[in-house]
């Protein structure tokens, strides 16, 4: 799964290309791995529940776990966005949550998780209905203190070239641009 998550897996390029105009390629690159990223929070949380105590190892600072999230979160849910399976994401993060806390090895993984929570609860709807929106406004429009936001290019949440507060903004027909005005210029 980890090799086939990236970046616009279907080849959509527009930003706002609607899901539901989404068709599969021809070869899928989910075709292998669509289970596993729709199941795999369940799966860890069943094999944690049955395995010893050396098997937490995944859940702590620095873990594979850790590491997935920061690496592929995104990814993640462009895949779950394609997979129409987003609901189902939301419902997995709350259990890896509460899979997660109160360890006190996985103080970093904890945040993370916390915060990767509330974005795919605060961002579900755009992504749901634009899977690379994503990599666009909903990591535009995140809270400025969130690890999700942070892990991502500071040029993706940057609006240059106003001296004043940016009032509004809008998207070209084909999502490529982004147009914002403010009291002093557009």
């Amino acid at each position: 799964m980890s090799k086939t998550l990236q970046r616009d897996m279907y080849g959509l390029r527009a930003l706002g290309y609607p899901a539901d105009q989404v068709e599969e390629p021809d070869p899928d690159p989910l075709a292998a791995s669509r289970y596993s990223c729709i199941y795999w929070i369940d799966h860890l949380c069943d094999w944690i529940f049955s395995s010893s105590a050396n098997s937490l190892v995944d859940l702590q600072d620095g873990g594979a776990v850790h590491e997935f999230l920061r690496e592929k979160y995104l990814y993640w849910l462009e895949a779950l966005s394609l997979c129409k399976s987003m609901p189902k994401g939301v419902i997995s993060m709350a259990n890896l949550e509460a899979l997660v806390e109160g360890r006190v090895d996985a103080t970093n993984l904890i945040g993370l998780v916390r915060d990767a929570r509330r974005f795919i609860m605060s961002r579900k709807w755009a992504i749901e209905k634009s899977p690379l929106q994503a990599y666009a406004s909903a990591i535009l429009f995140s809270p400025t203190q969130s690890l999700i936001r942070k892990k991502w290019s500071a040029c993706l949440q940057t609006l240059e070239g106003h001296s004043s507060w940016v009032t509004s903004v809008a998207f070209s027909p084909d999502s490529t641009r982004l147009a914002s005005g403010s009291d002093d210029t557009v």
